[in-house]
């Protein structure tokens, strides 16, 4: 498919390219929203963790990621089917707020007050393991130069002994139904509008519906008459004809239609001739070969064939059959109409 068939499918089923996404998003954001409101969401508590260094010795980003690599790993071993906890690192207050997410509010409290007990006592011993290893090395015996990085050593212990971790208690978060609609509501536009596209993509593909005088090139260097703006269809398939039917006193044009009938088509051409003073010439409307295999035979003792494909319900291995059952009765195909 070209960027032009896209272009055209597009444009032509732009009405699904909207309903379809408005559903999906209807059909999200109201199961959000009822969820919540029936209760169904769960309730949400959170509680907040923070470090921070009096001395002013310590890296502040040091201690951050601490935090947040302490946080996490406590939250994930929390974390279950009923229960969810997600964890926000404020880099800038160095603190990590937890949220918690459980069937009840008292649930989700204690679960939230536990997490920031343990992520407080796992946060404390990170600290204390890294100021014995800062105490183990100022007990090196000093020599020369390695005073300096035992003084150094010393100031870095007891600047991690003199941290300062401080939690809040857990609190009630109040759910935002609202804003939980509006976005599930937004995925579900934008994954309807993917889904209409990729249908319409796959189905143009598998029944390769004829859209432009392209499509018809791709089967058959027969001419086209009509498909694009100016001359009339009609106008162009009389002065196709012209020179053979002048010379006959009975000239049969037979009309095989693909997809819709053609019998305004064949109004059409009729009058073209007419107004040429032709009133020789007789213009027949077939039914479609896939409804009445009877007009087969009719196409024996005609004098030309007209193949009317009708844009959209048309197919490009509809065109082929059609050409190949011509083929097979021996009929001399003029050209094709693309109505």
């Amino acid at each position: 498919m070209t960027l032009r068939d896209l272009f055209l499918v597009l444009k032509r089923y732009c009405v699904w390219l909207v309903v379809v996404p408005v559903i999906c998003a209807a059909l999200a954001g109201g199961f959000v929203a009822a969820r919540e409101l029936l209760g169904n969401g769960g309730d949400a508590a959170s509680a907040s963790l923070s470090v921070a260094d009096p001395s002013n010795t310590l890296s502040s980003n040091g201690l951050t990621l601490l935090l947040d690599t302490v946080s996490k790993e406590v939250s994930a071993g929390v974390s279950s089917d009923e229960v969810e906890v997600t964890t926000a690192l404020d880099s800038s207050a160095q603190s990590v707020t937890f949220a918690v997410v459980a069937p009840s509010f008292d649930e989700a409290q204690e679960i939230a007050e536990t997490v920031v007990g343990e992520a407080r006592e796992a946060m404390r011993q990170s600290l204390d393991s890294q100021a014995q290893i800062f105490i183990e090395q100022s007990q090196i015996p000093p020599l020369g130069e390695l005073a300096t990085e035992q003084n150094a050593a010393s100031v870095k212990a007891a600047a991690l002994k003199a941290c300062v971790i401080s939690s809040s208690v857990a609190e009630q978060v109040e759910s935002s139904v609202a804003g939980k609609a509006i976005k599930y509501a937004a995925a579900g536009l934008a994954a309807g509008l993917f889904l209409a596209v990729l249908v319409l993509v796959l189905r143009d593909e598998a029944k390769k519906p004829i859209k432009t005088r392209t499509d018809v090139a791709g089967v058959t260097d027969l001419p086209v008459f009509g498909g694009d703006e100016g001359v009339g269809s009609a106008d162009l398939a009389c002065a196709s004809l012209l020179e053979a039917a002048s010379g006959c006193e009975a000239y049969e044009v037979c009309l095989l239609p693909i997809g819709a009938p053609c019998e305004d088509f064949g109004s059409q051409l009729k009058a073209a001739f007419e107004g040429r003073g032709m009133r020789n010439v007789r213009v027949v409307a077939l039914k479609p070969t896939s409804e009445d295999a009877s007009g087969v035979y009719q196409l024996l003792d005609t004098d030309a064939v007209i193949i009317c494909v009708s844009r959209w319900q048309g197919s490009s291995p509809d065109l082929a059959s059609c050409l190949e059952e011509c083929k097979l009765v021996g009929a001399e195909v003029s050209g094709i109409v693309l109505n």
